[in-house]
């Protein structure tokens, strides 16, 4: 009885598809930054600039002065 042993991909298989998928990410970066220039256009034009940035520091919770307390030394385990 006869085994088929599947066929590791080689080196060249690998980098081929490390390269395609890389190319991917690539083009989903590139939609994502268009659809925040649209997004961004769209505010402009609408004039809702001050508008929006105030439902935005509502909606995510953000204070104008940083809270920022890096200077304390964490504990270790």
């Amino acid at each position: 009885m006869a085994v088929n042993k599947k066929k590791n991909p080689t080196k060249k298989d690998l980098i081929r598809t490390i390269n395609a998928l890389g190319m991917e990410v690539q083009l989903v970066r590139m939609e994502v930054e268009n659809a925040k220039k649209v997004q961004d256009m769209y505010i402009h034009f609408k004039k809702d600039e001050k508008e929006f940035l105030e439902w935005m520091k509502k909606e995510l919770k953000i204070d104008d002065k940083a809270d920022d307390n890096d200077s304390e030394k964490t504990e270790d385990k």
